[in-house]
């Protein structure tokens, strides 16, 4: 318990609810100054500096946010828990393995319990390319073949570096690589740009299992022109970009935050085209930790709910 209460049974129940609520820091509430991004000229740059843009111009917020460039996700949450930064964009993957202390290197056995959503961003697709000579057309036609994927891929085998997988792919040393990353991303449209290879659609009743087993997968598909020469949709699993603080951010000035987002959601997508569908609808997509008390009071009197 986080402190002590008397009197009715009804009483004890609704003060330790009350106490649950707030979420019982014993830490000092701390006001954030610092949101990290990602590396210079990756997605989640533009996306921290309209965040940013927005809490230092919202009359009252009084939150002058510096960016950071980071080393993206896994990193990002190490500078959440080492208190470096009070924002971080995170994949909600990587936010959930964090938060339960599993699976990553980084992670395993250290559960990150103190991390807090406020909103989902916008998707990460697992794009799959394939090069045309291996004559790879299906997810299935994989089997034997020579694949690279990142870390956090899909759990598969062989994982090497995102940049190592391109340079692999080129020099035909790979037959096929998984990325996570946004429609639209410069590595896909550079793997892409000569013709010799191609997306792979991920049947939608292959999308199912993994849905089925892991909290942070969305059946969605990779719009329609997010590539030169793509013509279609391609169905496939994505993640989300979830915006994180922790449990002792100031509760008032995490609720002011999540007010002036939501009020401004036009400045947001027009701060990359990833971020185009983020809507009310969307907001709360796939969150994978624990809403700040502060966010989960601005949801609730706007009736948004996941």
């Amino acid at each position: 318990m986080c402190g002590r209460t008397a009197g009715s049974p009804g009483a004890l129940v609704a003060a330790l609810l009350a106490l649950a609520a707030a979420g019982c820091a014993t830490a000092p509430q701390v006001k954030p100054n610092s949101i990290a991004s990602g590396a210079v000229g990756g997605i989640y740059q533009p996306i921290a500096e309209a965040i940013a843009k927005i809490a230092r111009e919202t009359p009252g917020l009084n939150l002058p946010l510096t960016v950071e460039a980071t080393g993206a996700s896994v990193a990002n949450v190490q500078l959440l828990g080492y208190g470096k930064v009070q924002l971080a964009l995170v994949q909600n993957d990587i936010a959930f393995y964090a938060h339960e202390g599993t699976t990553l290197p980084a992670f395993r056995g250290k559960a990150r319990s103190n991390l807090r959503s406020i909103a989902s961003i916008y998707p990460e697709f697992v794009q799959v390319v394939a090069s045309k000579a291996s004559g790879v057309t299906a997810v299935e036609g994989f089997r034997g073949k020579r694949v690279g994927l990142k870390v956090i891929d899909l759990g598969a085998a062989e994982r090497i570096d995102t940049a190592d997988a391109v340079t692999q792919m080129k020099a035909g040393q790979l037959d096929g690589a998984f990325f996570t990353v946004g429609a639209g991303s410069p590595l896909v449209r550079d793997l892409l740009a000569d013709g010799t290879a191609q997306l792979v659609a991920v049947p939608r009743v292959h999308i199912a299992r993994p849905i089925a087993k892991l909290p942070f997968y969305w059946l969605d598909e990779i719009p329609a022109g997010s590539y030169p020469s793509q013509a279609a949709a391609v169905s496939t699993p994505s993640v989300r970009v979830l915006l994180l603080t922790t449990d002792n951010a100031d509760q008032g000035a995490i609720y002011g935050l999540t007010k002036a987002l939501i009020d401004n959601l036009p400045a947001l997508r027009a701060a990359h085209p990833a971020v185009s569908g983020l809507t009310i609808d969307t907001v709360l997509r796939v969150v994978t930790v624990p809403l700040h008390p502060g966010a989960l009071r601005l949801y609730r009197e706007r009736n948004i709910q996941q």
